[in-house]
């Protein structure tokens, strides 16, 4: 193609690696070629296009033509008109996937909704139906078919499972059917006879199990539960060694049932195994593609068991039992496509080009790409992104980071982004636990969340955050399942509670805290002094269940993602979607015994006809008739998909109806409806709407629908008069309905008829899914002659095509009957409860009863008892007892759970004005919402306090008021309550729901999470917690109460000056709060020394670039990196390391700012190696410009450039960026006038006299060397940046002497020791570390310890015969004689074998002696269950802070450099304070890097050839060290801390590069250094200490303490295989840290500690991950340890119902042993003996050598004294035996 004349050069200027002038050209006219005609069109192959221009020297140029990909603007506010549907016309026909465009129109939500248009020509994307898919050889026919059959590229391989054997292997996999807790399947047979004989107390208890089961879904197989307590089988039939005893067979009424492998039967994806099969994938494939069988018979013997565990728990997915019936959307993801789902008559999600109607939407900035002269490849003015089937660059996670820079650099509203900076270091994603991590669209669009909402209002950014894709992958709520879910659908014990993370998460850092706060952010205490938690353990567990049932939406159009369109769940950047199948359904006790939905209105005190009242909401449908929010069939291709017809719909009287002309704003002739819409005024009804209770859908216009959204609403779980209501489904058809509620819908049948002749039955329904109250379908069958309300009908064919009524809604859709109902109450021995329905259908047995609340309920939920604590922990301490003969109700044989009758009563509250009092009352005690009616009056005596209606109070009676927060609230005049058993003997608030059981919908599902949110939201800590996480953020570390007070103040009244909206939670009041305050602006309070902060490190290199006018390259405006900014300095953005951001708020280091009880978040990255980096950094940026040059932030250019004499000098520099701040520019020459300039940009003036005399003697002495007034400045400049005025927002004030550094004393004659702590951080699973094997120990219910694990841990245990049992120990004292390590645990086994390592089970952080789950929060000052707070105390080792600021490891130095040691502390990588001592006291602890150690200021010296420049003359050093000179006491202490650390770190930093360079690593010990990020850099770490520990002597030092940090091991996701490379990392590099340690004779004088902050639950959660526990296994090794044994006391109960569980019952252990007992023996060894230099250093040993309490522990009052020396060392370890004995 002739390109001559119609382009113009663009981009001319070093592009790509090359020398030519002209890299690029762009079109500027329209090319006129005949070579176009052959040109591909859009959706066409790829084709390589050239095209020709001729030269000057009528040369010829060829040019490829490079494409970039279009975005189009489809913003909020102005969505694409046709969503896309251009583009998929253009694109239809195209040859590949690839090159078709999908719809673009955004998916309507919060976000979205009131901007969405209607449009005439747009293109839907339509989820199908959730179809019933019945799991037999004809459906799994269908999917090995449908993916593509034998020979096809993406086969699924599904099949059923038979022939799995119970034999010496296998049953250790496999429960003994007899054991209480444990799932066995029975499968019809046809013949009994030849069963093994077994005792009749055997037969009849599982005679009475299979009657009773509800498991009656399937008619071939049963799966039971056998009962903990209640039901037993014969001793002589139970031995669990003998898999003989496992299988027999039960005749039921003539029915047999055969005992079998719990495996058969069931259906399993086996596609993942076809790949990994040794036998190679043929053996797997041929099953399906060779010999056409869906039935996979498990080999004979000669393949082992364990090869059928292992490959389940690796590589198969389960879908169910055979004939089960389950729904298209509950398949796993893999199979959850588009050509499964059109095989089975849905759809995935089809885009295409709508007939009629629809309604499109957009997303936040979503614009447009720009295709300009500016425009070109990747950071030249243009970005990149992946897709599934290309990318053209590696590396894209840069992009973010240089937008981010960019924006930070340039954009006009740069207090919009310095707030959305502020809070995404809040509510953190960190990008290294999100899988797509080199997105860029994915994060900027969480990251934008922050920027839109900056001056907005927090509840938003919360309800953003909560249904992010990137936070829900972070912290693991993604695809989240509900017990009830997970236990219908997998009909297993375990996968039984909702992942915790987030609940935990989201209180702690987002919202609230860990402590209750007064308003002024000071900590609420009780009367002991300690502080009051703001919530416990069981409040997460409650929460948890909000967060289920999330998960991402179907890919679209226009947005950025890798994987391929037409799967399910791929979009990153739009809001998640529910499933409201998958939530939890039952009331939530949330926060102070609220439950989620306290203060809304019930469902059924809504007024009549609700729908035409002023306020009521409605969203438009388009010409898509089915409702968006609410269970109706779905369509298919517009098509309807209900049962025998379409559905009857209710159309509005267009000519005469008020609400269609409201609803098309006024014209319905011409209606041009808003997205939403809203009454502005009550209307009348109109002709059918005055006989609808409540509509879901409706037509206003031809082909224009709306769905009506109901206002959020509660329902009751208990009820007065419940009713059976049952459905036309063939299983889980009856339950109870609320007489008074919309729950079901009407059918009538035939009055003259007698039941024994069957009934006939009609439905009597205005629109197909209407639901009424019982009375309302009562009314309409008396209306009709001869009818009446049926008993238990099925609805007819006929009655389904009779088009009068329409078709029906087979599965969603309930209806009444006349029967009464009876619902009970189940209370587990914590003291939760569960609903439990029982109808009163005549000869009809429960076992057709919905599954949610059949007598086997797994749905427990926390209750606000009404009866006192002394009364319900009386119930609970002899429950099974006072069940019976307290309370009067009875054991549930199949459970053991008590099970009790209730009665409903509803009181008024209030019966006089004079007893209300208070709006505080009314807010304590009315927990009931209501709706005002028209008329009202004030309440005499309570000011602000309104009456409805008028007149005497009465139940009925709503009160409206404005609580402390602004808000206007409903309350109803009544208070209800369950009276449970005999004469209401226990009393609980009746729980209310937002969910209604006959219709989950996902309107309710949205409206309870935000009330979830609105629970953390208007808690009291929320304005103050917030209050002090932004004054932080803004320079202010410890901020006063009286600021905080004030920031909570604007964040409560949405006031501040004349700023805010003055709604609760405003962001702009809140901002305006924090910068304009006082303590914020006074200029006075930089003298005090406790004032102001650390300045961010990020921050501080980008107020030198903007100060210093920095201006990138032309060609390349978007800076890239050349070096880890986070590692050098320990900050960037879009690079936070955890969801605990980049530092902690409550950080204190040691030195002043600890003893003075401060906070410095930034100190946590401040130490020598960062600090000595920073400096690095802002040097060659002020000298060289952006580059690679000594330590500089860019990338390397040498490819192109070389290192050519001009790259490294000053002003003269090849970069890709640099400061362009000249005052010669302005004319400006004066020395001082530049000095004082400059110290007003870098420094806000705050420089001192002596300070900036200093720099301008060297800004003169620079010009007496004749190098120019621009270096003169550059020298001032890296001055100025390396000066605390800048570095901090202190005022340093200096004696004008040297900064004392710590100089190496002389050597000592101590023999040499050190101590290596090695934090697991995160929550290591010790439970899969140390695992019970071989065990005679049993709990109450005399199962084995083994036993339990593997019925407990699920998912998560060893498989029993498998290599994960290969790697095992003995032990003596302990309930098992055996234990396995962990299988990549070789090296640990090793140790323990050659008696150098222990260890010590079920230890942890203990306050207090004798605790026991109901007490223990209250004896324990350390916040359980948190990262922090754990790790902290963990490394403390001293709960009462009784030393302030000071660690174990710290404290033991003290005491020994007090006694002539000479000692040293070495962080490797990171700062702890376990290292920390009092400072004076001892050598203080540094920081040393296991990467390069960079020397402080390197510079060219002119002698190397590529150090043509010489900068040597400049004495930095020296400068550097007099403007960070010695403090006077009055020295802000910030400012001091940072000088400390710079000074000592330039002195280390060029001391311990010495050391390190002259240790001499064992290369046949070490290796090379490995390439996984995550192992290279435990390498590092493991041989940096082995290197300085080789280099003691050098060192002069006796005594030496390292910290070493793994992370990494917060599992909630996947444990058992996100657990195994971090243990084989820690494994190969322990033996290579020990190899190096025993070479240099140092193994001996060596103790390794491992731990981490807490164990992890046995129990898992959804996601097969494990949550937050208690008591850890830990590891100690060493040349002298004592080792082979395990000390302490691994617990013999390790069931959720274990003594020592927390109350959860997801098996969160008391410890048994505390942290201080086995320090109180390493310390010994280490050399301190003196019981009084151990009680320093372990100041609260005494209180804990009895954790728990006799009754918990079963074992006498001393379950865990103090280890002493002789316990864990051998003789000789130490040189003293003082103390030897115990401690008791």
């Amino acid at each position: 193609i002739n390109l001559d004349g119609k382009t113009v050069s663009v981009l001319s200027d070093r592009f790509y690696f090359s020398d030519i002038q002209d890299e690029m050209l762009q079109v500027q006219s329209p090319l006129v070629d005949s070579s176009c005609d052959g040109v591909a069109q859009p959706g066409a192959p790829d084709q390589v296009i050239v095209g020709v221009t001729t030269d000057s020297d009528s040369n010829m140029e060829y040019w490829i033509h490079t494409t970039s990909f279009q975005l189009q603007t489809n913003e909020i506010q102005a969505p694409l008109p046709d969503g896309g549907k251009s583009l998929i016309n253009v694109t239809a026909d195209a040859p590949y996937e690839r090159m078709k465009m999908a719809c673009s129109s955004a998916p309507r939500t919060f976000l979205n909704e009131e901007h969405c248009v209607l449009s005439n020509n747009g293109c839907y994307d339509q989820e199908g139906p959730d179809v019933i898919i019945n799991l037999n050889v004809t459906s799994l026919e269908t999917i090995h078919s449908v993916t593509g059959g034998a020979g096809g590229v993406d086969v699924r391989y599904v099949y059923i499972v038979n022939d799995l054997r119970i034999d010496d292997v296998s049953k250790g996999d496999v429960g003994h059917p007899c054991v209480g807790g444990v799932r066995s399947r029975w499968v019809k047979v046809d013949d009994c006879s030849t069963s093994r004989v077994i005792n009749n107390q055997t037969r009849d208890t599982f005679v009475q199990l299979l009657s009773l089961s509800n498991d009656v879904n399937n008619e071939n197989l049963r799966d039971i539960f056998f009962p903990v307590s209640g039901l037993t089988c014969a001793s002589s039939d139970v031995d669990e060694k003998d898999p003989n005893t496992y299988l027999f067979t039960i005749d039921v009424n003539g029915i047999c049932w055969q005992n079998t492998h719990p495996d058969n039967h069931q259906v399993f994806d086996f596609t993942e195994w076809v790949f990994k099969h040794p036998g190679g994938e043929d053996a797997i494939k041929a099953f399906a593609d060779v010999n056409n069988t869906f039935i996979l018979k498990f080999p004979g013997t000669w393949h082992s068991m364990n090869r059928w565990v292992q490959g389940r728990d690796q590589s198969l997915i389960s879908l169910g039992r055979e004939g089960d019936n389950t729904t298209l959307k509950s398949l796993p993801p893999e199979l959850l496509r588009e050509d499964i789902a059109q095989a089975f008559g849905s759809h995935v999600g089809a885009t295409a080009a709508a007939s009629g109607k629809v309604v499109v939407c957009g997303s936040p900035f979503e614009v447009a790409t720009v295709h300009d002269e500016n425009s070109g490849p990747l950071y030249k003015g243009g970005f990149d992104m992946h897709t599934y089937y290309n990318f053209t660059n590696w590396g894209l996670k840069e992009q973010r980071r240089s937008i981010w820079l960019d924006i930070a650099l340039n954009a006009p509203d740069q207090l919009r982004q310095r707030v959305a900076f502020a809070l995404s270091q809040i509510l953190v994603v960190a990008d290294g636990a999100i899988g797509d991590d080199d997105r860029t669209e994915s994060f900027l669009s969480f990251y934008d969340i922050f920027t839109r909402n900056a001056f907005g209002n927090y509840f938003d950014i919360l309800k953003e955050v909560t249904y992010h894709p990137l936070m829900a992958e972070m912290l693991t709520y993604l695809n989240g399942e509900s017990t009830g879910y997970a236990w219908a659908v997998y009909n297993t014990p375990t996968f039984l509670k909702p992942d915790e993370n987030y609940a935990r998460e989201i209180m702690q850092l987002f919202t609230i805290g860990l402590d209750q706060l007064h308003k002024n952010g000071t900590t609420v205490v009780d009367s002991a002094g300690y502080e009051v938690r703001t919530y416990t353990n069981k409040d997460i567990t409650e929460y948890a269940k909000v967060y289920t049932g999330l998960r991402r939406r179907k890919m679209r159009g226009n947005i950025e993602d890798p994987r391929e369109p037409g799967g399910w769940g791929n979009n990153q950047v739009d809001p998640m979607e529910t499933n409201a199948w998958k939530k939890d359904h039952f009331p939530k006790l949330g926060l102070d015994r609220q439950y989620i939905g306290d203060g809304y209105p019930l469902c059924t005190d809504i007024p009549a006809q609700h729908f035409l009242k002023q306020g009521a909401k409605y969203r438009l449908l388009g010409s898509n008739p089915n409702p968006e929010l609410l269970n109706d069939p779905n369509k298919i291709d517009w098509v309807d998909n209900w049962d025998r017809g379409s559905p009857k719909r209710l159309s509005l009287n267009f000519n005469s109806s008020a609400l269609a002309a409201a609803l098309c704003k006024g014209n319905v002739n011409d209606c041009q409806p808003s997205s939403i819409a809203i009454l502005e005024q009550d209307i009348p009804c109109d002709g059918v709407e005055c006989d609808v209770t409540e509509p879901r859908t409706f037509e206003v216009s031809p082909g224009i629908w709306f769905e009506y959204q109901r206002p959020p609403c509660v329902n009751l779980a208990f009820y007065k008069n419940p009713k059976t209501i049952f459905r036309n489904w063939y299983h889980d058809k009856v339950m109870c309905g609320n007489p008074e509620s919309h729950d079901a819908s009407t059918i009538c049948c035939d009055a003259t008829r007698p039941l024994s002749w069957g009934e006939s039955a009609w439905r009597q329904e205005l629109f197909g899914g209407e639901r009424v109250d019982f009375q309302t379908a009562e009314a309409r069958c008396d209306s009709g002659q001869d009818l009446r309300l049926c008993n238990f009908p099925w609805i007819s064919n006929d009655d389904c095509s009779d088009p009068a009524q329409g078709g029906c809604d087979q599965w969603n859709l309930w209806y009444w009957t006349y029967n009464n109902c009876t619902q009970y109450i189940k209370i587990n021995s914590e003291g939760a409860v569960a609903i439990v329905h029982e109808h009163g259908i005549p000869d009809q047995d429960n076992t057709r009863n919905y599954r949610m609340v059949r007598g086997d309920t797994k749905m427990y939920f926390g209750a606000d008892w009404e009866s006192s604590d002394q009364e319900v922990a009386e119930f609970l301490g002899d429950y099974e007892v006072n069940c019976v003969n307290t309370v009067g109700c009875s054991i549930d044989v199949a459970d053991g759970i008590c099970q009790c009758a209730v009665e409903v009563e509803h009181n008024q509250l209030f019966t006089m004005e004079s007893e209300i009092l208070s709006i505080d009352n009314i807010i304590s005690k009315a927990k009931i919402g209501g709706f005002p009616t028209d008329s009202g009056e004030e309440v005499s005596g309570v000011p602000g306090v309104k009456k409805y209606p008028a007149g005497p109070l009465s139940a009925d009676t709503v009160f409206e008021f404005v609580d402390m927060n602004g808000k206007t609230r409903y309350r109803k005049n009544v208070a209800s309550k369950v009276l449970i058993g005999n004469a209401g003997a226990l009393q609980i608030r009746t729980p209310v729901s937002f969910f209604n059981l006959p219709e989950f919908t996902t309107r309710d599902a949205q409206y309870e999470l935000d009330a979830a949110l609105e629970q953390y939201f208007y808690h009291p800590n929320m304005a103050p917690f917030l209050a002090k996480r932004l004054a932080q953020r803004f320079g202010i570390s410890n901020p006063s109460p009286v600021y905080i007070e004030a920031i909570a103040v604007a964040f409560q009244t949405g006031k501040f000056e004349s700023f805010g909206s003055g709604e609760y939670g405003c962001l702009k009041a809140t901002i305006a709060a924090v910068l304009l305050h006082r303590e914020a602006q006074d200029i006075t309070l930089d003298a005090d020394p406790a004032q102001g902060s650390i300045l961010e490190p990020y921050l501080k290199l980008v107020h030198i670039m903007r100060s210093l006018e920095f201006k990138t390259r032309v060609d390349s405006p978007f800076l890239r990196f050349g070096r880890d900014i986070m590692e050098a300095i320990g900050q960037e953005a879009h690079k936070l390391p955890s969801v605990f951001s980049f530092f902690r708020p409550e950080y204190r280091p040691g030195g002043r700012i600890a003893s003075a009880g401060l906070a410095s978040p930034e100190s946590q990255v401040l130490h020598g190696p960062t600090s000595v980096n920073t400096l690095n950094l802002f040097f060659s940026l002020i000298k060289y410009g952006w580059a690679d040059c000594f330590g500089g932030g860019g990338r390397n250019q040498v490819n192109k450039f070389g290192w050519e004499h001009t790259r490294c000098r000053i002003g003269a520099s090849t970069n890709w960026g640099e400061n362009t701040y000249n005052p010669s520019n302005q004319n400006i020459t004066s020395p001082e006038v530049i000095v004082d300039e400059l110290a007003m940009l870098l420094t806000s003036g705050r420089l001192s006299d002596e300070s900036r005399q200093l720099m301008l003697d060297v800004y003169n002495q620079t010009m007496n060397l004749g190098k120019g007034p621009y270096e003169a400045m550059i020298n001032v400049q890296q001055l100025m940046v390396a000066t605390p005025e800048f570095q901090t927002t202190n005022t340093p004030k200096t004696t004008g002497q040297s900064r004392t550094l710590h100089q190496p004393p002389p050597p000592t004659t101590f023999p040499y020791k050190n101590i290596i702590y090695v934090m697991l951080s995160g929550g290591a699973d010790s439970y899969n570390m140390l695992v019970p094997n071989v065990c005679t120990g049993t709990n109450a219910a005399n199962i084995t310890v083994d036993q339990q694990y593997q019925l407990h841990r699920g998912v998560m245990a060893f498989v029993p015969g498998s290599s994960e049992f290969g790697v095992t120990i003995s032990a003596t004292g302990q309930p098992c004689s055996q234990f396995a390590l962990h299988d990549e645990l070789d090296f640990v086994k090793e140790l323990y074998d050659r008696k150098q390592l222990l260890w010590v089970a079920n230890s942890g952080v203990v306050n207090q002696n004798g605790m026991t789950k109901s007490n223990f929060n209250a004896k324990t000052k350390t916040q359980l269950f948190a990262h922090n707070a754990m790790q902290e105390e963990t490394k403390k080792v001293d709960p009462y802070d009784e030393i302030t600021g000071t660690g174990i490891l710290g404290r033991a130095n003290d005491v020994l450099q007090g006694k002539g040691h000479v000692i040293n502390a070495l962080n490797v990588d990171l700062a702890a304070i376990a290292l920390d001592g009092v400072p004076g006291q001892s050598t203080p602890p540094i920081v040393i890097s296991s990467s390069t150690i960079d020397s402080f200021a390197e510079r060219p010296d002119g002698t190397d050839w590529r150090h043509t420049q010489d900068e040597t003359y400049f004495e930095i050093e020296n400068y550097v060290a007099q403007l960070n000179g010695q403090s006077d006491g009055f020295s802000g202490v910030f400012a001091d801390r940072w000088s400390e650390v710079l000074l000592n770190g330039i002195q280390n930093s060029e001391s311990m590069k010495e050391y390190l360079e002259s240790a001499n690593m064992d290369g046949n010990i070490w290796g090379s250094q490995p390439s996984d990020w995550e192992e290279s850099r435990l390498w590092r770490q493991f041989q940096t200490v082995a290197k300085l520990a080789q280099t003691h002597e050098n060192r002069t030092t006796d005594r030496d303490v390292f910290y070493v940090e793994y992370g990494g091991f917060d599992h909630h996701d996947s444990m058992k295989v996100n657990l195994r490379p971090k243990l084989r990392r820690l494994n190969a590099n322990l033996r290579k840290l020990v190899g190096q340690l025993e070479q240099d004779q140092l193994w001996e004088d060596t103790v390794i500690y491992i731990t981490s902050e807490f164990s992890r639950t046995i129990t898992p959660n959804a996601n097969a991950g494990s949550d937050h526990a208690y008591g850890q296994h830990v590891m100690v090794m060493g040349g002298s340890v004592k080792g082979g044994q395990i000390l302490g006391h691994y617990p013999s109960d390790i069931s959720p119902s274990s003594p020592l569980d927390d109350g959860s019952e997801r098996g969160r252990f008391l410890p048994t042993t505390s942290n201080d007992a086995i320090w109180n023996s390493i310390l010994q060894w280490y050399g301190v003996t003196d019981p009084t230099d151990l009680d320093y250093c372990l100041p609260n040993r005494q209180n804990t050598v009895n954790p728990v309490s006799q009754e918990v522990s079963g074992v006498g009052d001393l379950l865990s004294p103090l280890f002493m020396v002789d316990d864990m060392f051998t003789s000789g370890a130490n040189g003293t035996t003082s103390e030897s004995r115990r401690l008791r």
